[in-house]
């Protein structure tokens, strides 16, 4: 039986690009579309034949979970829907408050939700570098991290930055801060984060080793947002019938890497 879903802020880029992806998938059925109420798009037609509605207008629906790439404010209330109903929410949404990302983990306590800044494999392989090589790489090593996006990215520093400062500081088992667009000399124990913000760009990261008289640099670009969108996709089937629990897209990289036999 098909795992049947809903695609939260369907009318924004991912939300589209994940329904148009949909289809690729054989284990999940959209069974709509969701846009906060007086969105412009309510009502009007959408990839895969669908029409938003309001997320309340979901409510009784029978569903098995949402995938949500909306805003802050509205994958709370996605979540807190979520927790009621014992569906499982993926959720790509960023720019997260530290009070909202508790809120979130509170609701996993009652359904499984998994939270990612960055749906790509790729991406997750690349955060997994940069712990290994923070490790080696410690004393009068310098780390920078540079994100670019599209000139409609409101929040800074991206998700996946986040999780690139975070790959490192565990590699080495330290607090890192982080300093965005900082001025000046760089002091120890920090690491400077950059945001660019121009055109069409679906999204670059670099990660910045500075030695003396050496540089390494691992670095990820996407060239599209479908990697995302099936990334998403491939979450909520492997999500489904989890237990409760705050789970993040590290978790799931075994069933994504493991070799076919």
């Amino acid at each position: 039986m098909a795992i049947r879903i809903l695609i939260h802020g369907c009318a924004g880029r991912m939300g589209q690009a994940v329904l148009a992806r949909a289809s690729q998938h054989k284990k999940l059925r959209i069974i709509g579309g969701a846009e906060r109420s007086g969105h412009v798009s309510l009502g009007k037609p959408l990839p895969g034949r669908v029409r938003a509605a309001p997320l309340a207008a979901f409510a009784d629906e029978k569903l098995d979970g949402i995938v949500d790439f909306s805003a802050p404010q509205a994958a709370m209330q996605a979540a807190q829907l979520c927790a009621r109903r014992h569906w499982f929410l993926v959720s790509g949404t960023t720019g997260f408050t530290p009070v909202q990302t508790r809120k979130l983990k509170t609701a996993a306590r009652r359904t499984p939700i998994l939270h990612a800044g960055n749906m790509s494999l790729a991406v997750h392989v690349l955060a997994e570098l940069v712990r290994q090589t923070s490790s080696l790489l410690r004393d009068n090593w310098d780390v920078e991290i540079l994100e670019t996006h599209h000139r409609e990215k409101r929040d800074a520093p991206s998700g996946t930055a986040l999780l690139l400062h975070e790959a490192a500081a565990q590699g080495r088992k330290q607090k890192l801060k982080a300093e965005l667009g900082r001025r000046g000399a760089r002091t120890a124990k920090k690491i400077g984060m950059h945001a660019v913000r121009g055109g069409t760009l679906v999204g670059r990261h670099e990660v910045l080793f500075a030695g003396e008289g050496e540089v390494l640099r691992l670095a990820h670009e996407a060239q599209n947002r479908d990697i995302f969108a099936d990334g998403a996709l491939r979450a909520a089937a492997w999500l489904h019938r989890k237990p409760p629990g705050f789970y993040r897209f590290a978790d799931m990289l075994p069933s994504l890497t493991a070799r076919r036999k």
